[in-house]
């Protein structure tokens, strides 16, 4: 999972994080510069999976050693690809650029999704080869923990499924 970050001047990935890159080669740019001042310089760069639709460019990001927090994708280099970013309270749309805003709102189909994150007020975006269902496995006693982050609740086979309200 990664987060849709609008302060990020680029797209930053976590050592930990760095296998949901492809193509990954050795990169030695410039150091980055976070807010309190500690800088940390690049390792690699690779390419994030992404909607095919959004360019290379936009899916270069770079892996941060000691980058902590989590792996961010830049809000600036998703826009400099000719698309609508439209966020609401809960969720954020990356969507074909159209200069008919009613278009885009009523028919376009997002390139992107993602839901806010109560814990830190971010935006979580899944990547094109990421599913919960498939790639991620919760263990058996923080399921119901899990279900509750996801606005979901244990159904009788202990299965999270949509909230009913």
């Amino acid at each position: 999972m990664c987060k849709l970050d609008s302060a990020a001047s680029d797209s930053y990935i976590r050592q930990e994080d760095y296998h949901i890159l492809k193509n990954l080669v050795p990169y030695q740019g410039q150091a980055v510069t976070f807010p309190d001042d500690d800088k940390i310089k690049p390792s690699h760069q690779g390419i994030l999976l992404l909607h095919k639709k959004i360019s290379q460019r936009a899916k270069t990001s770079t892996v941060l050693p000691k980058l902590k927090s989590s792996s961010l994708v830049s809000v600036g280099k998703i826009c400099d690809d000719n698309v609508h970013v439209i966020f609401d309270k809960n969720t954020v749309y990356v969507i074909p650029f159209n200069k008919n805003i009613s278009t885009i709102v009523n028919d376009s189909k997002p390139l992107l999704t993602g839901n806010r994150n109560r814990y830190d007020n971010l935006y979580d975006i899944e990547r094109e080869d990421e599913t919960i269902q498939n790639n991620f496995q919760t263990p058996a006693s923080h399921l119901g923990l899990y279900c509750v982050q996801q606005r979901k609740k244990l159904n009788k086979n202990n299965d999270c499924s949509l909230k009913t309200q």
